[in-house]
């Protein structure tokens, strides 16, 4: 009975996804990437460009630019996990690295690693050594 009840609510979910043109949860997401690949590929690429043209002109701009980094990092890994691993590491990235979002909301905009730190030191000063007579 747990087996029909389960089965039920997959139906359901592939019903609700011929209606809309869109999946609406990860479950519907994920039965659409392991039947059909392309239309994955093509709902996702859709729903991306909806989101990215209803922002403001600035953030459009970013947001192309970070869509166009995620696609080719997602084209050059040579699965879906490295995939993964790397946008893991490019987000972690973008939250406590140099310029970052921590940083951004501490106010700490400190010198990054692409300028040199200045270092205040004592300057010791050296006197003349006269040599001995004798």
């Amino acid at each position: 009975m747990l087996i029909f009840s389960q089965k039920r609510v997959s139906d359901e979910k592939e019903d609700a996804m011929a209606d809309s043109r869109e999946p609406q949860d990860f479950d519907e997401w994920r039965l659409l990437a392991s039947r059909d690949p392309e239309g994955f590929e093509l709902a996702r690429r859709r729903v991306l460009d909806v989101v990215i043209a209803q922002a403001s002109e600035k953030s459009r701009q970013r947001l192309m630019a970070l869509q166009w980094r995620i696609d080719r990092l997602r084209e050059r890994s040579a699965t879906p996990l490295a995939a993964c691993i790397l946008l893991s590491d490019l987000m972690w990235d973008s939250l406590t690295g140099d310029n970052g979002l921590l940083e951004a909301i501490r106010g700490d905009h400190g010198p990054s690693r692409h300028e040199p730190a200045c270092h205040r030191s004592s300057v010791i000063p050296f006197h003349k050594v006269r040599p001995r007579q004798g």
